[in-house]
């Protein structure tokens, strides 16, 4: 068993390997007229859940409050160059995966499968309104930067074992219902520890892996939620 802390809170997962299933990278240009438009098209979907419906205002309610801040931020056009000239890389590509599966949604009913099954419609809504909400509320009051659009957070992984550092495993990154996948949306600097990367605020599975893409542990996080610039994880090996 692998024993995974962070910031002091342990977690027990198991070591696997990961699946041949490959995540479609989405080309992270869109406008907020994308996702506007998207997000309205899910009210109109077949059996919505009292649920469902409070999840769909939400994401909706969280676009707006990003557009409202990329309004104030950059002023002037909000089409799909201004999004990808001020906004970066990393934020765009966690967006155009939120709407790459609100799309699909609108097409099919369901997100895209996982490497086991497809996920419920209720869940991938609610991890949607999750993922957005703290991409909205990230860098509101008391984050002290002051102004702008704050859209990454710096992560810092440090992999310890019996106390000292443990070089030679990468560390990836997908959005939380991607899961664990042979193509991550997020790669870490290095096989060394501790190794940072920039994400997004939003929700996340991270890694570990060998080399030789053997997976030791992986576990969700949720990244923004403390409101700061910079945050540590800590996988402690046995």
């Amino acid at each position: 068993m692998i024993r995974f802390d962070r910031m002091g809170t342990g977690f027990l997962l198991w070591a696997t390997i990961l699946p041949t299933v490959a995540v479609a990278q989405e080309s992270p240009v869109w406008s907020f007229r994308d996702l506007d438009t998207a997000t309205r098209q899910l009210t109109s979907l077949t059996g919505l859940s009292g649920a469902e419906r409070e999840q769909v205002r939400s994401i909706q309610a969280s676009i707006g409050e990003l557009q409202e801040k990329f309004r104030t931020a950059f002023p002037g056009t909000q089409d799909a160059a201004a999004v990808q000239r001020n906004l970066p890389q990393p934020f765009r590509e966690s967006i155009a995966a939120d709407l790459a599966s609100i799309r699909m949604l609108n097409q099919t009913g369901e997100a895209r499968p996982s490497a086991s099954k497809t996920r419920p419609r209720r869940a991938i809504l609610e991890e949607l309104s999750a993922d957005l909400a703290l991409k909205a509320k990230f860098g509101g009051s008391g984050f002290g930067l002051g102004g702008g659009f704050p859209a990454v957070v710096k992560v810092t992984v440090e992999t310890v074992r019996q106390g000292k550092k443990e070089d030679g495993l990468w560390v990836r990154a997908n959005p939380r219902r991607y899961g664990v996948t042979s193509d991550p949306m997020f790669v870490f600097n290095s096989a060394t520890s501790p190794t940072a990367t920039n994400l997004p605020p939003g929700l996340f599975v991270l890694w570990d892996e060998t080399a030789d893409h053997h997976v030791i542990a992986s576990q969700p996080v949720e990244i923004g939620s403390a409101n700061k610039d910079s945050e540590l994880i800590r996988f402690s090996l046995p």
